[in-house]
């Protein structure tokens, strides 16, 4: 695993789905890859990371 960092004005899935695309734009990540992240339900909190998805890059 390697860890990025990524801000985004979206929460939740779609925050998530940003940066997957994100990465997949910038040639990281391609069709099929499984990606795992992890953030928090409270945007821009320090220590509230609360959630893990495991996503596939379409």
């Amino acid at each position: 695993m390697t860890p990025v960092f990524f801000d985004s004005q979206n929460d939740g899935v779609a925050a998530a789905h940003d940066a997957v695309n994100l990465l997949r734009d910038k040639g990281y990540l391609v069709s099929g890859d499984l990606v795992v992240v992890t953030q928090g339900d409270v945007m821009s909190t320090i220590g509230s990371t609360n959630t893990t998805r495991i996503l596939t890059v379409e």
